[in-house]
């Protein structure tokens, strides 16, 4: 796949879905877009590689390239969409489509208040758990959650949850270490209070 992953794209990535959100606003029509980008990234690219290969392709004109993009898409996507990404092209930045479009969705869940949420846990959570779940984080968090679960046998028990910067981590493992801290803070004091007894009882 001749897509772009670098932090190089992902910085690309972020200037122009700015400005396809920006558009998109502006034409009032930004969930129907952001349904085509996941089409055009999913059946076009995805299912697709040698599309791909052909629009990042340095032996084919850019003019061939707007044409080839205008068959396959215009009647598959708005006006918004369909310039959008022919801009792409022509600037030599579809290779960096890929990241294009993760920073577009960010900003879509941005504003649909989606908050990305990261659950690990000892065994995989079933479905009604992870349901049950996701509803007590809602007035948590203060919008909807967009859980992303991951198994970690290292935790034994027990859950740990990241939110942004936050973190709840209910894991048997972390309770074993804070009982384990607890123990050792006990002996180091119940040592250091039979010294300062024996001092004591030295100076008498």
């Amino acid at each position: 796949m001749p897509f772009n992953t670098s932090i190089e794209a992902t910085e690309i990535g972020k200037v122009y879905a700015d400005a396809l959100f920006g558009a998109s606003e502006d034409a009032n029509c930004t969930d129907a877009v952001a349904k085509e980008f996941d089409s055009v990234i999913m059946h076009a690219f995805e299912k697709e590689p040698r599309f791909a290969d052909l629009l990042t392709s340095v032996m084919i004109s850019i003019d061939e390239r707007q044409r080839i993009i205008e068959r396959a898409f215009a009647k598959k996507t708005s006006k918004t969409l369909l310039s959008f990404l022919k801009i792409l092209s022509r600037n030599e930045r579809f290779d960096c489509l890929p990241a294009v479009h993760d920073e577009f969705v960010s900003l879509c869940e941005k504003k649909a208040n989606i908050i990305a949420v990261n659950v690990t846990t000892a065994v995989e959570l079933p479905h009604r758990k992870l349901k049950h779940l996701t509803k007590e984080l809602e007035p948590i968090i203060g919008g909807t959650p967009k859980v992303t679960t991951k198994v970690d046998p290292d935790l034994i028990g027990g859950i740990v949850i990241h939110v942004g910067d936050h973190v709840l981590d209910a894991s048997v493992a972390n309770q074993l270490k804070q009982l384990r801290e607890q123990l050792i803070g006990r002996s180091r004091n119940e040592i250091q209070s039979r010294r300062d007894r024996f001092r004591y009882q030295a100076g008498d």
